[in-house]
């Protein structure tokens, strides 16, 4: 065991040490990278008054942190990613050097003063969650059970209970990660689609796989009623305004309309580093020229919502964004606009964020509510912090790495715990030896952490004596939240009754009447009695009934309901629904809650609404999901309902159809699947002639084709380019026509050679290869062809082009894309750095049985 006091750190701590937010100051544009001594980068930390940074572990007692949990013995224990990005090459990401460490504080000051290895030679270990006795750790392909049976810091168990978690390669954001005890007593995880029920036994347990929808890349975190987040690299929130689990039946979870309703608010994602970040993968392009800082997030992850006790009351809810390039966290403020969950800035006027360092080296990769009710971060205190994949020969970022030595800094890490002055952090408990009666107590804490574990604990221990004092609980606590896990809990032990349910969904606190629908969605697929009294019960607020409506859908979705179940469930949802005619995301709800009733919901609401306006979003909404279903019958009617509507109605609808097309969508996400009619419909050409002048249906037509139509053998359409692509195309048609054209033809068909059928070099036109795989396309621009096409031989090979740069191997993928009726998606500059950073070996041309290849 390393046992490491930490006086200066304490020191530090209990003087409160902060650095006050400040107007902005002068930046340093290409800043000093060596690495500075725990102490001193606390100190180039600014925070927003009135919080503090408190270091309370750094290296050697950490190194390369990247997540971390509180066991049930009251330690601290941290996944360190020993292996990651060592160098600019990534050599040996896949050694086994990962390890997770236990930390302890043996005085209670808040400082970690011991330290043990518990675990090691672990390969990308990436995930970690307390349980009773022990952890689950993640390193691809397995999720380990890890205990320590003898007291000495070090598990002397560990044991494989799960080996399909993620897989090993590629870059570390894009891998499953999280391991995130939701509130409703699934364990979810980021950049992932299969979420798990953990059955704890004697033997380390087993997981059960469940599906939901795919999350986001690293980080995942919830609120105090479940809603989930997750982000992209550049997106603070994906937007899962509606929960992925009532997405899933009718596959709108793919549809970003469903699925990613995210909201920001203005600028919300200009970030406000204090210090030059030239090192960014987007190059010159994605720093100020005034002071060479980072614009916009680049690359956010370990996100958190807090819900502690220890920040104030109006800190709990707000949403903490770490930005490790900007070397900043941002604080934001979940506000209800619309009816829509939108991310706004509180500092957004003063150009500052609530924590900022001038250190190079500050990497902010994760974030966590403690069990003492403050918020820690984790700084993997790092010289580089994109993965290999972005740090190749020849990149933007290999240089600066190099120029700057950031390939130097390895093996350190930091970890902070933020606090508020005034306020004294909790002790931290030992949840291991709590008592039923304890745990059931902490369902109630103030802080969430607590309620979480204590939830978590005995649901996993499936006792069913404590069922009698959760309803207890659940009638005499006075805290909402602790009611809310109380149903929970019960749901978990399968203790959930329709008694309960009745009386819960009376409650007077819209928390409780929301989380009582959603965990009664058993009891409402199986008795319809329920759906009635639930008919009955006054909703507190659009949120509540909100919940009903996708609590009752899934009685459209779920296989065995009953009809007369699925009956009362559509015939409740559709009056709940025209409650809030005007409310985006109720519409959203109701039509992700009524599958198969399209039709029969635009007809209620053409027959219904007095006032198109007030129909608008039904109308677009159930319009797009008819147009995108494929089905001729179905659009064909569709076409028929908005012929016999009034022209504003006409209106509206068509204005669904084009706005259902993918709004300028890259690589497959510009495709659009072809409505294909026998023959042109009559009620397509009696909307031409009534909106001939309307460039929404112009727009609409790229929906449709019939027998005769230029489209009608296509596998699919693209959608018209937008101006980038534009560009693309134009230069790319300069090239080809100065260079390409002697061979391929001005036609894209071909030219013969004198005296023989035979052409010179394929047709471009109608060639399923240059529609097909975009990359494919460009490795032959890159590296040439040779040999037999298809079995025919043609007289040259295809020249290399790899000399050119990106933009220009781009412009003429684009063109012979593009042109002569060919369908085929644009490739913007980026995608060829991508396919010629994979291939940077590649020496010699292709042959068509290489590209063959999957």
């Amino acid at each position: 065991m390393y046992i490491h006091h930490l006086k200066t750190f304490a020191l530090l701590c209990t003087t409160g040490l902060v650095i006050s937010a400040q107007n902005r100051l002068a930046v340093d544009k290409d800043p000093d990278v060596t690495p500075l001594e725990p102490q001193a980068s606390q100190q180039s930390i600014r925070m927003e008054a009135p919080f503090k940074a408190e270091l309370i572990a750094a290296e050697p007692m950490v190194n390369e942190p990247i997540v971390m949990a509180w066991g049930g013995d009251g330690a601290l224990y941290v996944v360190e990613l020993r292996g990651y990005m060592q160098d600019a090459d990534h050599s040996g990401a896949q050694e086994p050097v990962g390890q997770v460490v236990r930390l302890e504080d043996s005085n209670g000051d808040g400082i970690m003063d011991k330290q043990s290895v518990f675990v090691d030679k672990l390969v990308e270990p990436r995930a970690i969650m307390a349980v009773k006795g022990g952890l689950l750790i993640a390193a691809p392909p397995n999720i380990y059970f890890c205990k320590d049976s003898t007291g000495d810091g070090v598990a002397d168990i560990r044991k494989s209970i799960y080996d399909r978690y993620a897989g090993r390669g590629g870059n570390v954001e894009h891998k499953d990660n999280g391991l995130m005890w939701g509130i409703d007593n699934w364990i979810y995880n980021a950049k992932s689609a299969t979420r798990y029920q953990y059955i704890q036994d004697d033997k380390g347990g087993k997981f059960i796989e469940g599906q939901t929808g795919f999350r986001g890349q690293w980080g995942i975190t919830q609120d105090n009623i479940g809603h989930i987040y997750a982000t992209g690299n550049t997106t603070p929130w994906i937007g899962e305004q509606i929960a992925y689990e009532y997405l899933m039946h009718n596959k709108l979870v793919h549809d970003d309309t469903f699925s990613q309703q995210k909201r920001l608010e203005k600028d919300f994602k200009k970030v406000w580093p204090i210090i030059g970040t030239p090192d960014v993968q987007g190059g010159p392009g994605a720093i100020r020229k005034e002071d060479n800082t980072l614009h916009s997030f680049t690359a956010i992850g370990g996100q958190a919502i807090f819900r502690g006790d220890k920040l104030g009351e109006d800190m709990v809810g707000q949403y903490f964004i770490p930005e490790p390039v900007g070397r900043l966290v941002r604080r934001a403020v979940i506000e209800e606009k619309d009816g829509f969950r939108t991310l706004t800035n509180p500092l957004k006027g003063q150009q500052k964020e609530f924590m900022a360092s001038s250190d190079s080296n500050f990497r902010p990769v994760n974030a966590f509510t403690g069990p003492d009710g403050c918020l820690y971060i984790i700084d993997m205190y790092r010289g580089i912090i994109q993965d290999g994949n972005w740090t190749r020969p020849g990149s933007y970022l290999r240089k600066e790495i190099l120029r700057r030595g950031l390939d130097k800094n390895i093996q350190r890490g930091r970890i902070y715990r933020i606090s508020k002055d005034g306020i004294k952090p909790d002790a931290i408990p030992k949840f291991d030896s709590f008592s039923n009666d304890q745990l059931i107590k902490a369902l109630a804490h103030a802080n969430g952490w607590w309620r979480d574990e204590a939830q978590k604990r005995l649901v996993l221990a499936q006792d069913k004596s404590v069922v009698p004092a959760l309803k207890e609980l659940l009638k005499a606590e006075k805290s909402a939240l602790g009611r809310v896990h109380a149903i929970w809990t019960l749901r978990g032990l399968d203790s959930w009754d329709k008694a309960s349910a009745e009386s819960a969904i009376k409650d007077t606190d819209w928390q409780v009447q929301f989380t009582a629908i959603r965990a009664s969605e058993k009891i409402i697929q199986e008795d319809s009695s329920f759906i009635k009294t639930l008919a009955q019960t006054p909703l507190i607020n659009d949120k509540v009934a909100r919940q009903v409506i996708l609590s009752l859908g899934l009685c459209n979705s779920v296989k065995g309901v009953k009809e007369q179940n699925k009956a009362a469930a559509r015939a409740l949802i559709t009056k709940i629904a025209m409650t809030y005619p005007k409310n985006d995301l109720m519409v959203l709800s109701t039509i992700a809650s009524m599958p198969g009733q399209e039709e029969a919901l635009l007809a209620f609401i053409l027959k219904k609404s007095g006032d198109p306006q007030e129909a608008s979003a039904w109308l677009k909404m159930l319009g797009r999901i008819i147009i995108k279903s494929g089905d001729a019958k179905r659009v064909e009617k569709l076409l028929q309902m908005s012929i016999e509507s009034s022209q504003e109605h006409q209106e509206l609808l068509i204005q669904g159809f084009a706005e259902a097309l993918p709004q300028n969508g890259r690589g497959s996400g510009s495709r659009v699947t072809l409505v294909r009619f026998d023959k042109k419909p009559q009620v397509l050409s009696q909307l031409e002639e009534t909106h001939a002048a309307s460039e929404q249906l112009k727009k609409s037509m790229t929906w449709f084709t019939w027998p005769g139509e230029a489209r009608y053998d296509k596998p699919y359409a693209v959608v018209e380019m937008a101006h980038w692509e534009k560009d693309l195309y134009n230069r790319g048609k300069t090239i080809y026509n100065g260079l390409c054209a002697a061979c391929h033809g001005q036609d894209g068909m071909g030219i013969k050679i004198p005296s023989s059928t035979d052409l010179l070099a394929p047709a471009l036109a109608a060639n399923k290869r240059v529609e097909g795989d975009p990359d494919k396309v460009v490795q032959i621009l890159l590296h040439g062809l040779t040999g037999p096409i298809d079995g025919k031989k043609y007289s040259g090979l295809m020249a290399a082009m790899g000399s050119n740069d990106d933009e220009w191997i781009g412009s003429v993928t684009t063109y012979i894309r593009r042109a002569w009726g060919n369908v085929g998606e644009s490739v913007p500059h980026h995608q060829v750095k991508r396919v010629r950073a994979r291939h940077k070996d590649r020496k010699t041309p292709w042959t068509d049985a290489e590209l063959k290849k999957k």
